[in-house]
């Protein structure tokens, strides 16, 4: 007895001199956070990079084209963290105040992940680790073992191919286009980029340009075009002759047509194999003197078509419209006059300070209704929203499959019978009711109006 005393005694002894196991390690997000990230997905056509600093400010920048040009540049305001939880504020156009309202899930000196709790949407961000600027063919191999401080590398891939292509084991980079990709360093603890700027045979890959706004364009090419009216805007140089027209609607880019000058036969060759190896041969638009392409592999995807006129050395770049049906959103933010102006080979049926009322006939949508209010008590000088009512012949699947490929899907925010949306740029959200087949828009940008108000409108609106 004695015996099994003993040894009792001395298991506990044993037991309670046991260290504890090791504690979690603790995360020192701040510490992590400083430094340059990028979410960059040319798929999604959205482009944002965010610093933050030691001093506890911080830079946005955004685009939500596939155009390497920010929309929102270097925005700056103040961010606090706390553990991992990360606020703050900014401004958009020194007028619209933003929230910063993110929590990082996971972090480390590649890569951190984040879920903006103003959308419930989640996000990786790469370290930016350097840029770097090639010429048209020109190779380059950055010093990945200094800038990732020596992390194993698994593989290395291009953002863009087309810009730039990276040899998957080895990293040498090599520019084909005009333009601004990333290329990702895989390694065994997350990834992280490298910026590339290629300066490419033609001046840019002008198809990026497509859908741009005024403001991108007078940024790129100059403030004082050689010719300027409220669609088209012309300018001229030693190359020769950009011809830019936009939509009368949106106001954004929706072709360029540009006249070469001074080009010799062996240029010729050479814009043509250019042309060729930065987009997909439309076979039924080619001949031997005029080609065409589209910006993607598949028709039914691509958003630009290319034409090469080689007898007149004019290149053409058009927008391709594969909307299922028509977009009214850019009513919203309009006045009634100028509402008119662009529905102006049609009649509203129904007027009054409220409301326009337009009768669609093109099989797709039968109703849009533009409103002034959103009580039809307070009336205000510029449309709040839009409501588009279907057409019964659009199948449902179908309208659910084309919002969710143009919009981004909020599936926390929708529900059985109605499907809620958000474009790339956060400024509209789109509401899909299923039961009464209608698509409605309205502005998100002061964010003072929450979705279930939006539904509630909705309701009154057609009652």
């Amino acid at each position: 007895m004695k015996k099994l005393f003993a040894f009792m005694l001395c298991a506990t002894a044993l037991c309670a001199c046991d260290p504890d196991p090791d504690p979690e390690p603790i995360i020192d997000y701040a510490n992590l956070l400083v430094g340059q990230w990028v979410y960059d997905h040319p798929e999604e056509g959205v482009w944002e990079t965010i610093k933050f600093t030691s001093s506890g400010m911080f830079y946005y920048s955004n685009s939500n084209e596939i155009l390497y040009e920010f929309e929102n540049e270097n925005v700056n305001g103040r961010y606090f963290v706390d553990g991992n939880k990360v606020t703050g504020t900014y401004k958009l156009n020194e007028v619209t105040q933003m929230n910063l309202d993110m929590q990082i899930t996971a972090i480390n000196d590649l890569e951190f992940t984040a879920k903006f709790n103003d959308t419930g949407l989640t996000f990786t961000y790469a370290r930016l680790l350097d840029s770097e600027t090639i010429e048209y063919n020109g190779t380059i191999l950055p010093n990945y073992d200094n800038l990732l401080r020596g992390a194993d590398i698994i593989a290395y891939s291009s953002h863009n191919p087309n810009i730039a292509k990276v040899d998957a084991a080895s990293g040498r980079v090599t520019g084909l286009s005009s333009g601004r990709t990333y290329i990702d360093v895989i390694t065994s603890e997350g990834t992280a980029v490298v910026e590339i700027i290629v300066k490419g045979l033609l001046l840019y890959n002008f198809d990026e340009f497509i859908g741009a706004e005024k403001s991108v364009i007078y940024k790129t090419f100059g403030a004082q075009p050689a010719v300027e009216d409220e669609n088209v805007m012309v300018y001229q140089n030693v190359s020769g002759e950009i011809r830019i027209g936009f939509n009368s609607w949106t106001g954004k880019v929706s072709d360029i047509r540009l006249h070469l000058s001074n080009v010799e036969s062996d240029d010729v060759k050479s814009i043509t194999k250019y042309l060729s190896s930065l987009y997909t041969v439309y076979e039924k638009g080619t001949t031997d003197t005029y080609k065409a392409y589209i910006n993607n592999e598949n028709f039914d995807d691509a958003s630009v078509g290319i034409t090469w006129d080689i007898p007149n050395l004019e290149i053409t770049y058009v927008a391709l419209n594969h909307d299922l049906f028509t977009d009214y959103s850019p009513f919203l933010g309009k006045t009634q006059k100028e509402v008119k102006s662009m529905m102006k080979d049609s009649q509203p049926f129904k007027e009054d300070k409220n409301q326009l009322v337009y009768g669609i006939s093109d099989g797709k949508v039968d109703l849009v209704c533009c409103y002034y209010t959103f009580d039809f008590v307070h009336t205000y000088n510029n449309a709040k929203a839009v409501i588009t009512q279907l057409n019964s012949n659009l199948n449902s699947n179908d309208v659910q499959s084309y919002l969710a490929k143009k919009y981004i899907f909020l599936e926390n925010e929708s529900t059985i019978s109605e499907k809620v949306y958000l474009t790339k740029d956060g400024l509209i959200a789109v509401f899909y009711n299923i039961d009464y087949g209608q698509v409605s828009y309205y502005s998100n940008v002061s964010g003072s109006r929450s979705i279930e108000s939006f539904r509630k409108f909705r309701v009154h609106a057609f009652n």
